[in-house]
């Protein structure tokens, strides 16, 4: 499939751009000196500004490629989930490649943040959730300290399913109180809705809209956006880049319906690497003692592995219940913030370091009385009663 690069989106660009580079690939070289390495950058037009890609090649073999974007990204000041203050920036998004397998990865990166200093000069620099023991969090520590100011350093949890041959045989290596949850949530929900309940694929195009309509209905009645206004956008641009996701082929999500009623959802998205990304979930609260959530993964991972099964199931970070329950793989993320060394740097560094003190506290003291996950049941409860 041939896609135009300025019809997608950030990511979904990134993919495409990602693919058609890697196919270009010769080959690689385990034994070439660094000063044979050539660095340099190929920028592309997306739908949301500015690609990306700086390349790392020795001679016509291309080691490693580096995609980053530019795009708009809001600093907010929070307490708890509730922002208080946000400035918006523009802001330089470097991404975990997709093609780079040699030991010149750690050069790459930094010389590439030299790069983007030198080059980019004034513009903020974002990595999401990316490992706290890889290489681009240790090119941030040696070397992006020299021009920026790093702020957001806090590490979270980050889960995974690892995919092996079979869910019944990934489910074997849980705990026993974990197989047990799940063994007695399936039959349940199975017990009473049985052959009713039905689990939706959407990746089309003509999908979009259906999907999106399913996801909204049960969006507006969680927690999260009936207390915190997380809610899913279904307007005309946001169809837009679902329907380009479609078209490029990463697109991948899928509701849970109960006879004609969607009970819960995953929008989701698979990239050629074989990373399943789950991106936002949810499920209608009226049918919690069933557990959607729940059966929506169970019935979602046994799909993964039937029909083009990835590598892994990325569930971001954050661990709660049901992302604990599913993963087979954890490790620790940041998603630091490199702020250019002058004054307005210095103030977005001096407030986001003053949020994230506070909410560290504020964490710590809800953990420390035990009223963390009490607060979110209570916030449960609140939206159900809402939504009456």
């Amino acid at each position: 499939m041939v896609c135009n690069i300025e019809d997608l989106n950030g990511i979904d660009a990134l993919n495409v751009l990602s693919k058609q580079l890697s196919e270009k690939k010769i080959g690689g070289s385990g034994n070439v000196s660094n000063k044979e390495l050539n660095f340099f950058c190929q920028r592309y037009k997306c739908k949301e500004g500015q690609l990306g890609a700086f390349i790392v090649k020795s001679g016509n073999t291309i080691l490693g490629i580096i995609p980053y974007r530019k795009r708009k990204k809001s600093f907010p000041v929070k307490v708890g989930s509730t922002p208080i203050y946000s400035s918006c920036q523009d802001v330089i998004q470097i991404l975990l490649p997709n093609v780079i397998e040699c030991e010149f990865y750690i050069n790459s990166l930094n010389f590439l943040l030299h790069y983007l200093a030198t080059m980019e000069k004034g513009y903020p620099i974002y990595a999401l959730e990316i490992d706290q023991e890889g290489h681009l969090w240790r090119s941030i520590q040696d070397v992006g300290k020299q021009y920026y100011f790093v702020a957001n350093t806090t590490s979270k949890t980050h889960m995974f399913h690892q995919f092996g041959d079979t869910f019944d045989a990934a489910i074997t290596s849980f705990s026993k109180n974990r197989k047990k949850d799940l063994i007695k949530a399936e039959k349940k929900f199975m017990d009473k809705f049985g052959t009713s309940a039905l689990l939706m694929e959407y990746k089309a195009k003509d999908h979009v809209k259906h999907f999106l309509a399913a996801a909204e209905a049960i969006n507006r009645k969680t927690y999260q956006a009936r207390l915190l206004n997380e809610t899913i956008d279904s307007g005309a641009e946001a169809t837009q880049a679902f329907e380009a996701s479609a078209e490029a082929g990463f697109l991948r999500s899928f509701v849970l319906w109960v006879e004609d009623i969607p009970i819960a959802f995953v929008e989701g998205y698979q990239t050629p690497s074989g990373v399943y990304e789950a991106e936002r979930t949810g499920y209608d609260p009226a049918y919690s003692e069933y557990r959607p959530g729940v059966n929506c993964h169970i019935q979602l991972i046994r799909r993964l592995y039937q029909d083009n099964k990835p590598i892994i199931l990325d569930f971001g970070v954050g661990d709660g219940g049901l992302k604990r329950l599913f993963s087979n793989r954890e490790r620790q993320s940041v998603s630091p913030i490199l702020l250019p060394k002058n004054t307005k740097g210095a103030s977005i560094f001096v407030i986001l370091e003053m949020s994230r003190r506070l909410n560290t506290v504020f964490i710590l003291l809800l953990e420390r009385f035990g009223l963390k996950n009490r607060i979110k049941k209570i916030f449960i409860k609140v939206a159900g009663a809402k939504k009456g």
